[in-house]
């Protein structure tokens, strides 16, 4: 085995490898020896073994800490190997170096890497600035002696009282560093004020997995108790503490016998101190696990005189959040660490697996007993089968629900009284001025009970309540004569919502969830008419003004539902509905507004929705009438080719919109659409500033998800991208980048918008596009027949982005060498651009212009030639003469007259077989 010692050991996530590749290079520039995994293990040798030497044989641990570092499995290990070992030093953090890609600090891991201790990479990331950290780096690793060395990662402490590990655990990495923070803050008292001490206490509702969490602790940070793990169980012992102190002293007697000492009939302090005596004599610290402990107010009943070199963890159901013991309370599981629970059991879409792990809520006890049922019924019972049986069968989840009514049980009146009212509100967390408006001076002592049960977990201000309690309160009041107060609950919290929502001074959180609260109520069967339209006003309104066009969407629509015939209703729900990418819903509305009102904004209204679905002649017939001024009407000659008409009246617009502060967010619009007819007319970098700039400026409002914010990085994703024939100046980075992001935007609109919806298809075919930019043609044409039936299903036969995706087939066939398939691909989408768009689109000529080129290809040299001036001939009016198209034109049709034969010695290499 390789003994080579390196400076710096990188440690990353898969998919940030194209960004720390480059700060690999600088750090190699900057003179460090450094271990990247791709590079330095060598084939057919054990990854594990050679990243423990590594790491033995390391300076420091660069750690790229991005979101998707926290819950890498690998990633995780190497961290924890290189913090323990510099723990050992006495400084965790002296030989840990972080590198946070993000401007968040909240995936950092653990809180002593989150404080100071970390730099941020700035943007761009770009080889200059890899150089710039790289400088960083170096200052930081050249004064450090020796190696990380000294920690066998994978030698495991021996086990006392239970099985070794915990066989069925997933992720929870955030958990795991909050234990081990608890338990060893009083090593460092200089940063971490403690004042008793290694004692914390897991916390958390039955099933929660505390235990496991406790076993999956004793595992992965084994280098931290060597001396051994001693596990004990107070299942079944009283709540007082004589009892707890006796069960406790039993337990001991058994550990000790298991070690070969005989206790014989000592006393308890005796039966203390030999145990103290057994970790004290060992090289390295223990860990000792109390199990089901009661929870009753801890003073002496658990002390063993061992010092620091014992290290314990309590595990309750019960509150214990005062005393010597570090509380770490253990809540629901992430939606990750749920999909990977629920997949290790039965693979499923990405789609349903997400929505029955959100539906459990993270219940770990929930998720392993959905999975076996998954596995054992595989064929017979589908995912969302599961999910319909979760929600009308009382028995799926019976064992957790046993375990919860207990808890539910020891209620008090007010307790119970905010229990009724999680009910009838939506799963969002209750804020605490919606208890203390409905419950008064009771609201203290609500919460209290909340939280000495763990029913209820503070949540800024306001009080998750978990679902799973809240589906098993559901089943207990629905059977019970209380369940008919549920509806005088209702009604109250309804008023107190719309109160609530009237008032000056709430925070946003707040006020986001009591919308949601208000959205659930307007659906609940015995409201009135009038508070439900109100409610639905006041969630419109919230959604409207933050531009959630799609979480507004089907209020609008329940609205318009409630008042059929107000023109100002339809006209808002096509408008929302235009914006959330459901045109044929918005041309129906529009109509439907129109029809009771025609005046020019319900008319224009009708003109977006028939243009969103590439319907000029008939939009055309509205726009006559209309303002030739607005955003709209700009949008439209833009869809229609007439980039130079639209972009003067659009830098028309924007002079004055800039005077008028009021008039924000219409600006942003018009700032959006004049990118994007910059962007087609070859003027990508004027339309990255004007990108960056909206979504800078809906940042610094606290907006980052407005839909004119998402519309914004979709338009920097696009012009960081060049498909051109004949570019050769774009940064292969720069690509990578973009498709990244634009598969992030695609994944994020599958889940809010539906894998059907128009504005996912637009980014699934953009998504492709970018992977033809990268050189991944199968990729991309596996991406386009991923969603070809839905393309072909929901979208007309000459829909722009349905035209498209035969652009993507076509460059995925040339760039794999297919060229008379190429040809065909290029051909329908070009016929069909011409009769849509217009045959002076530039989208129509850049398409042109690929079927000539492929028909140069496969010997049709005479129709090529004739295409190649046509394009040459239009350029300029079309997108200008200082533009890549007119470049690529003017090339071809000079390069025209060269042989077939010639061209296919000039033209790119195809693809090997392997990547079509």
């Amino acid at each position: 085995m390789s003994t080579k010692r390196y400076d710096v050991f990188l440690s990353l996530a898969g998919p940030d490898r194209d960004a720390v590749r480059l700060l690999y290079a600088a750090l190699s520039s900057a003179g460090l020896t450094v271990f990247i995994d791709e590079l330095e293990i060598r084939e057919y040798h054990g990854i594990t073994a050679e990243i423990e030497q590594a790491l033995h044989h390391s300076k420091a641990l660069m750690a790229y800490y991005s979101r998707h570092f926290t819950s890498r499995t690998a990633c995780q290990y190497e961290l924890t190997a290189a913090f323990l070992a510099s723990q050992r030093e006495g400084d965790p953090t002296k030989r840990v170096l972080v590198l946070n890609p993000h401007e968040e600090t909240d995936h950092l891991l653990p809180v002593e890497l989150a404080e100071d201790k970390f730099d941020r990479l700035p943007p761009p990331h770009d080889a200059a600035t890899m150089a710039k950290v790289a400088a960083l780096i170096v200052a930081r690793v050249q004064p450090l002696d020796g190696c990380i060395g000294g920690v066998p990662f994978a030698q495991r402490p021996r086990w006392y009282g239970r099985r070794e590990g915990s066989y069925e655990f997933v992720g929870r990495y955030r958990e795991l560093w909050l234990l081990h923070s608890a338990l060893h803050r009083q090593r460092f008292g200089l940063t971490q004020y403690a004042s008793s001490g290694p004692l914390a206490m897991l916390i958390g509702i039955p099933g929660i997995g505390k235990s496991e969490l406790a076993a999956a602790y004793a595992w992965h940070f084994g280098a931290a108790h060597l001396g051994g793990v001693y596990w004990i169980s107070l299942a079944g012992s009283p709540a007082d503490p004589d009892a707890v102190s006796a069960r406790f002293v039993d337990a001991l007697r058994s550990l000790l016998a298991q070690v070969g000492l005989d206790v014989g009939e000592a006393g308890p302090d005796h039966v203390r101190g030999m145990f103290a005596e057994l970790v004290a004599a060992k090289a390295e610290p223990s860990l000792l696990v109390v199990d089901d402990f009661p929870g009753v107010a801890l003073g002496d009943e658990l002390a063993v005189p061992a010092g620091s070199r014992l290290h314990t963890v309590l595990v309750t159901n019960r509150a214990a959040f005062d005393g010597p013991a570090t509380p770490v309370e253990i809540g629901p599981m992430t939606l990750t660490d749920s999909v990977e629970v629920l997949r290790r059991y039965r693979s499923g879409s990405d789609a349903e697996v997400e929505a029955l792990a959100n539906r459990l809520d993270g219940h770990p006890m929930a998720l392993k007993l959905a999975g076996r049922q998954l596995r054992d019924l595989s064929g017979i019972l589908s995912y969302p089968q599961f999910q319909q049986r979760l929600d009308g069968d009382a028995t799926a989840m019976a064992p957790v629900r046993a375990l919860l009514r207990d808890r539910i049980a020891m209620l008090d009146g007010a307790g119970r009284r905010a229990l009724w009212l999680s009910l009838v509100c939506s799963p969002a967390a209750v804020p605490t001025v919606l208890l203390q408006r409905i419950l008064g001076a009771d609201a203290e002592a609500a919460v209290t009970a909340l939280r000495l049960g763990l029913i209820g977990t503070p949540a800024d201000d306001a009080w998750q309540i978990h679902s799973l309690v809240r589906d098993t309160a559901a089943e207990l009041l629905l059977s019970a004569p209380a369940a008919a107060s549920l509806d005088t609950v209702a009604a109250e919290t309804a008023d107190a919502v719309l109160d609530l929502l009237t008032a000056s001074g709430l925070s946003p959180s707040t006020e986001s969830r009591l919308v949601q609260h208000a959205g659930h109520l307007s659906a609940r069967p015995g409201l009135g008419s009038a508070v439900v339209e109100a409610l639905l006003r006041r969630v419109t309104e919230h959604y409207d003004a933050r531009g959630e066009a799609v979480l507004g969407m089907p209020f609008h629509v329940r609205l318009a539902s409630l008042l059929p015939a107000d023109s100002d209703v339809l006209a808002a729900a096509s408008r929302c509905l235009l914006r959330s990418g459901e045109f044929t819903q918005a041309e129906e509305y529009g109509t439907r507004a129109v029809a009771a009102d025609p005046t020019p904004r319900n008319r224009q209204l009708l003109a977006e929705a028939l243009d969103a679905q590439a319907r000029y002649v008939e939009a055309d017939r509205l726009w006559t009438e209309l303002n030739p001024h607005s955003i709209a009407r700009c949008r439209a000659l833009r869809l229609r080719g007439r980039h130079t008409d639209a972009r003067r009246a659009l830098e028309a617009l924007i002079a004055e919109l800039l005077a008028e502060p009021d008039r924000f967010h219409d600006l942003q619009a018009a700032q959006l659409e004049l990118g994007r007819a910059e962007m087609e007319t070859d003027a990508q970098p004027s339309a990255r500033k004007r990108a960056r700039a909206v979504m800078a400026a809906y940042e610094a409002r606290g907006l980052p998800t407005h839909m004119h914010a998402v519309e914004a990085a979709r338009l920097f994703a696009d012009t960081r991208l060049s498909l051109a024939f004949w570019d050769l100046r774009t940064d292969p980075q720069v690509w990578r980048d973009a498709a990244e992001d634009l598969r992030t935007l695609r994944d994020t609109y599958n889940r809010t918008h539906g894998p059907r919806n128009h504005l996912t298809l637009s980014v699934a075919v953009a998504h492709a596009e970018a992977l033809i930019a990268l050189g991944k043609p199968g990729e991309a044409r596996r991406a386009i027949k991923a969603v070809e039936a839905d393309l072909t299903d929901r979208l007309p036969l000459l829909d722009p982005v349905l035209l498209r995706s035969q652009v993507v087939l076509g460059y995925a066939a040339a760039q794999c060498g297919r060229s008379e398939d190429a040809t065909g691909h290029f051909r329908r989408a070009y016929e069909g651009q011409r009769d849509v768009l217009g045959p002076q689109h530039p989208h129509t000529l850049r398409t042109q212009l690929n079927l000539a080129i492929n028909l140069k290809l496969t010997g049709h040299s005479a129709e090529a030639n004739r295409i190649f001036h046509q394009v040459r001939r239009a350029a300029p009016s079309a997108v200008g003469r200082s533009t890549d198209l007119f470049g690529q034109a003017f090339v071809a049709s000079v390069l025209g007259p060269l042989p077939t034969s010639l061209w296919r010695l000039l033209g790119n290499k195809p693809k090997p077989a392997a990547d079509c």
